[in-house]
């Protein structure tokens, strides 16, 4: 596999494939070209963390612009953003209710202009704010 770290979100690049070092020295020729947009990466290692009356919300940073913070009171129900940041953030029972379990979710974010380019939710957590 290759990762081209190169890339600047939302432009398109192209890329094709030639093998090296085959057998009997016959000449390889190149793949067909494919194309791919480059997106924000998801976000890693979402950890949520209980202190009685918040939730500490944190992550594995992948270079993004910033992050949104969603929750939904069920797994597969309607998730409501909470937040945007740019690093670990704390939610309080000001923006939920004691005594509820929440499911979490992140994604982060680039911009390129005026246009807004989203990257994969993250893992859902799920924890009991107490």
């Amino acid at each position: 596999s290759y990762v081209d770290a190169k890339t600047t979100v939302g432009k398109v690049y192209y890329y094709r494939v030639k093998a090296k070092g085959n057998l009997k020295n016959t000449k390889a020729s190149y793949s067909s070209k494919i194309s791919k947009k480059a997106m924000p990466s998801q976000v890693r290692e979402l950890s949520v963390s209980n202190r009685k009356t918040k939730f500490r919300i944190g992550w594995q940073d992948n270079r993004c612009r910033g992050f949104q913070v969603y929750c939904a009171t069920s797994k597969n129900g309607k998730y409501k953003r909470l937040t945007w940041t740019r690093s670990t953030v704390y939610i309080t029972e000001k923006q939920l209710k004691k005594g509820k379990t929440y499911y979490i979710k992140v994604r982060g974010y680039e911009t390129l202009g005026k246009k807004v380019y989203y990257g994969p939710f993250s893992e859902v957590k799920k924890k009991y704010l107490g």
